[in-house]
C-alpha cells in the first residue's frame, strides 16, 4: 500500500466518522425536540414513528453527504452540517404548524402524516443539498 492510498484511507475514516457523528447528533436533537417519543413508539411497533424518523434522518443525510463532499475543512463541514440540521428542524416545525396535531397523529400510528413528514423531509433535504454551493 502506497502513502497516497494510506492518506486517502485516513481521510475517508475521518470524514466517515465525522459524518456518522453529525448524523447521530441530528438524530438525538430531532428526537429531543419532537413531542412524540419516536424510539418508544418504534419499540412498540409504530410504523408511523419509524417512517417519520427515517424520513427526517434521510432528509438530513442527503445534505450532510453533500457537505462532506464539498467541505475544505472541519469548520466548513461544521457550518454546512449545522445549516442542514437547522433546515430539517424547520421542516418539522413548519409541518407541525400546518397540521397542529401532527405528533398526536404519529403517536396514534397514522401513516398519512408520517409519510407526509418523511417525504417533505427528503424533498427539502434534496433541495438543501443542491443549494450548497461555494459560488453565488
Amino acid at each position: 500500500m502506497n502513502e497516497e492510498t494510506l492518506q486517502a484511507m485516513i481521510s475517508f475514516l475521518v470524514y466517515f466518522s465525522t459524518g456518522l457523528g453529525y448524523l447521530m447528533a441530528f438524530g438525538f436533537i430531532y428526537i429531543w425536540i419532537t413531542p412524540h417519543a419516536e424510539i418508544k413508539l418504534i419499540k412498540n411497533g409504530s410504523s408511523a414513528a419509524s417512517i417519520s424518523l427515517v424520513g427526517a434522518v434521510g432528509g438530513y443525510a442527503i445534505p450532510l453527504a453533500r457537505a462532506i463532499q464539498q467541505s475544505h475543512s472541519a469548520m466548513d463541514l461544521l457550518v454546512w452540517a449545522t445549516l442542514a440540521l437547522v433546515v430539517q428542524i424547520i421542516v418539522f416545525f413548519a409541518l407541525h404548524l400546518l397540521i397542529p396535531k401532527l405528533s398526536e397523529r404519529i403517536k396514534n400510528n397514522s401513516l398519512a402524516e408520517s409519510i407526509l413528514l418523511a417525504g417533505l423531509s427528503l424533498v427539502v433535504g434534496l433541495i438543501n443539498s443542491a443549494s450548497m454551493t461555494e459560488y453565488l
